[in-house]
């Protein structure tokens, strides 16, 4: 039981793992949708061109290891980062949702940072991403 006398609800691991990567490959569909719709808005240089309608025939492939990179994030970027919101939910009260936005704000700028570090711009960290 929690403090407040309701009992603490528990979060299925395989579930919450399965909606995580369903989640992602979801983003990862309209990431390629996007990119796919703006390369063919582009002018070219070379006129001909166009992708092959082989494509289709490698998409299983790409799923198959799409998921498991969408498994590896969740385990390593999403979980960890639901985790230090429900921590920081409990030590500064309030719902564990709320801090969700926060945690995903820490998250990211120590990749961003990590990121432009290892990019060669050591001290070059986003201006949008400092100051907020």
């Amino acid at each position: 039981m929690e403090k407040s006398g309701r009992p603490e609800k528990k979060r299925l691991f395989g579930l919450s793992l399965l909606l995580s990567i369903l989640v992602l490959l979801l983003e990862a569909t309209v990431a390629l949708v996007v990119s796919l719709v703006y390369d063919v808005t582009q002018e070219s240089p070379n006129a001909g061109g166009g992708g092959s309608a082989m494509f289709i025939f490698l998409l299983p492939v790409l799923a198959v290891f799409a998921t498991a990179i969408a498994g590896a994030l969740s385990v390593g970027l999403v979980f960890p980062t639901a985790w230090l919101s429900g921590v920081l939910g409990r030590r500064f009260g309030g719902r564990d949702m709320g801090w969700v936005p926060v945690a995903a704000g820490a998250v990211s700028l120590v990749i961003v940072a990590a990121v432009v570090a290892l990019a060669g711009g050591a001290g070059a960290v986003p201006p949008a991403w400092a100051g907020s």
